[in-house]
Formats: structure tokens, sequence, C-alpha cells
């Protein structure tokens, strides 16, 4: 093997491996990120029951007795 030769192996080497070291970095950046949000949504308080997320809380409107001719709102 040419001095020319090891020098690109050391290099390709070098820069194989800065590949994977910053993988695993933006990885664990990420998984910390998303190990923050699932710790934030566990520590909320629960939303009300029979709420959905994402929805107003708003009064439910009346609803005519099963079997009436009442028409709804």
């Amino acid at each position: 093997m040419s001095e020319a030769a090891h020098w690109a192996y050391v290099a390709a080497a070098y820069a194989a491996g800065l590949i994977i070291v910053g993988a695993l970095v933006i990885h664990a950046v990420l998984d910390a990120r998303a190990q923050r949000r699932t710790l934030a949504r566990l520590e909320a308080p629960p939303p009300p029951r029979g709420a959905r997320a994402g929805t107003p809380r708003t009064p439910a409107s009346p609803t005519p007795a099963a079997g009436s001719t009442e028409a709804r709102p």
C-alpha cells in the first residue's frame, strides 16, 4: 500500500467515524426532546372527562327525547 493510499484510507475512516458519531448525537438530541415532551404530557393534569384534544369546551345543546317530533335547532 502506497503512502497516498494509506492516508486516503485513514481520511475515509475518520470521515466514516465522524458521520457515525454525528448520527448518534442527532439521535440523542431528538430522543431527549421526545422524552421531555412525553414527560410534560404525563405530568399535565388529565383533561375533563369526555373531552377530546383540540376541541373547545362548549355547553352541550339540548337534544330532544327519543321518538320526539320536536325539530332540532
